[in-house]
């Protein structure tokens, strides 16, 4: 546990391929995968610029861990394309749940932290936010808050893996946004 921030309950993976990753997690026996091609950013910011970065993303739990893997689909000044530009891939950051979003985001912004990062998805209102690591090769912190609908969804997808038997291992984001 991060005495910063909390449980991590996210890995995320920043990838060139999401069809070869998928294909390997499956092997691993990590699904079922919920997939969308294109996430619906809004109000995104990276280093305090306005960004429109477009990205696929799956998502699947293994027990209580949930696996994000993501793939920048164009060219945009973003975490995601920096890291890859960098000429990594892999494991990108660790994501942290939180219901008290407000006050964790006071908490860290009185130890002086700033995010790189913000945005929200679709027409949630839950915010996440991107923390780097003060080295240039360290694995980032997201912020995630689950006050609303992305609360909901997480359970959906944490729910689908629990005794999940290998069928239908890949399937649409909207089967779990209910």
């Amino acid at each position: 546990m991060s005495h910063v921030f909390g449980a991590a309950g996210q890995t995320g993976l920043i990838v060139r391929d999401i069809d070869s990753a998928l294909k390997h997690w499956i092997a691993l026996g990590v699904g079922p995968w919920f997939y969308r091609d294109r996430i619906d950013f809004r109000d995104f910011t990276y280093r305090d610029q306005a960004c429109d970065v477009e990205v696929s993303v799956a998502l699947a739990n293994s027990g209580a861990m949930q696996f994000e893997l993501i793939q920048p689909r164009n060219d945009a000044r973003s975490i995601y394309n920096d890291f890859l530009r960098s000429g990594r891939e892999g494991i990108h950051h660790l994501g942290f749940l939180t219901r008290t979003f407000d006050a964790d985001k006071a908490r860290y912004d009185s130890l002086g932290m700033r995010p790189v990062m913000r945005c929200r998805v679709g027409d949630s209102p839950d915010c996440i936010l991107f923390y780097e690591p003060s080295g240039t090769d360290g694995v980032a912190a997201e912020i995630i808050e689950l006050s609303g609908g992305k609360g909901r969804v997480f359970d959906r997808i944490r729910q689908a893996a629990d005794g999940w038997s290998g069928d239908r291992p890949i399937r649409d984001f909207a089967e779990v946004m209910g």
